[in-house]
């Protein structure tokens, strides 16, 4: 199967669908936290002493360092182009060996060996029952041991090496998501981690069959929605308002406009920030969540350790922006921020006798 290209075709138009609402999302949130942030310092007499500093942002590693090796064995397969009559095998080895399959992309090597594994299991079966071929069946014994061994490495390159990972947390024009369109996003994301990790549990000689138009849909539409690059982009651009908030607050003790000030924590913060926070962490724990799971699939063998930590570049990004456990990282700044925002608001609310309403 050719692989269709990311920038072509039928993908413009949804690519372009997609940055148009990007962009109206990020201009929607950025003016709405913009127009709080100005309101509540409006309502407070002294500026804080300094504005907070953004989180930095790094884009998605290179895929030649999250990319892991895989053995070619194309000289050995070549030794089994005998069996095709039996086996139907020298085709396939073939295909594979063409100037074209020695450049298919990783997705598509992944159908290849997925295919080659349960034919090779299949002619092993065949041939273990005939006594002049053992010594084919041996090496082809040994030679699908190898190939089941490297599965997982092929699906690794095929999904966490692959543009299409990268481009899922593109921060190359990324938007944030706005407050109303937040729970209808990332549904064609989830929906492609879910297919992706059914497809590496059926990995492996017993089948089934991998479907590669089904694969090559899924990973273009991670690429497309560019649902990682927009879930890191608002968080970030939280971060900034929380603590800049909470910046002003702190700096004004007992010497607010308390009817300017609940006006602001009541239409503002009650009415869509809060809400909003709590709704895009949700989101962020269930895609994340999903993206971790599937990272850790993948084994070195069998029973070997997690392909996770063989690339040094992918799991410190990991560790960075897509996981929202450690005591360092995006998603725990953000948790900070939005805990120091809430007590300084409480704070303030409590000097002008006031409820804060959330509990």
């Amino acid at each position: 199967m050719t692989r269709v290209p990311l920038r072509c075709a039928g993908g413009c138009l949804l690519l372009l669908l997609l940055a148009l609402i990007g962009g109206c999302a990020r201009g929607d949130l950025e003016s709405r936290l913009d127009a709080y942030v100005a309101e509540l310092e409006t309502a407070l007499p002294r500026p804080a002493a300094r504005r907070p500093t953004a989180p930095r942002l790094e884009p998605y590693p290179n895929r030649g360092e999250v990319r892991l090796p895989v053995d070619e064995l194309r000289v050995g397969l070549l030794r089994f182009l005998s069996l095709d009559r039996r086996c139907g095998i020298g085709i396939l080895v073939a295909q594979r060996n063409s100037a074209i399959g020695m450049v298919m992309p990783d997705s598509q090597r992944l159908v290849y060996e997925q295919t080659l594994l349960m034919r090779l299991d299949d002619c092993l079966r065949r041939l273990a029952a005939e006594s002049d071929a053992i010594p084919s069946t041996e090496e082809l014994a040994q030679l699908l041991a190898r190939k089941s061994s490297e599965i997982d490495r092929v699906f690794w390159n095929a999904t966490f090496a692959g543009p299409e990972l990268e481009r899922l947390f593109s921060l190359s024009g990324a938007g944030t998501l706005a407050p109303e369109a937040l729970a209808d996003s990332g549904a064609s994301s989830r929906e492609a981690l879910d297919f992706l990790s059914r497809s590496y549990r059926n990995l492996g000689p017993q089948g089934p069959t991998l479907d590669g138009s089904a694969l090559e849909l899924h990973l273009q539409n991670l690429a497309l929605e560019n649902y990682g690059g927009r879930l890191i982009a608002t968080a970030a651009r939280l971060v900034v308002a929380l603590e800049a908030a909470a910046a002003a607050l702190e700096a004004n003790p007992r010497s607010a406009d308390c009817t300017a000030l609940g006006a602001v924590h009541e239409e503002q913060v009650l009415a869509w920030l809060q809400p909003f926070i709590a709704t895009l962490v949700v989101a962020a724990k269930d895609f994340l969540g999903r993206l971790q799971r599937l990272a850790e699939l993948p084994r070195e063998g069998p029973q070997g350790t997690r392909l996770v930590g063989a690339s040094a570049a992918f799991d410190g990004y990991r560790q960075r922006f897509l996981s929202i456990e450690p005591a360092a990282g995006l998603w725990q700044r953000l948790d900070s921020a939005s805990a120091r925002h809430r007590g300084a608001w409480s704070a303030r609310l409590r000097d002008c006798g006031l409820d804060s309403g959330e509990g």
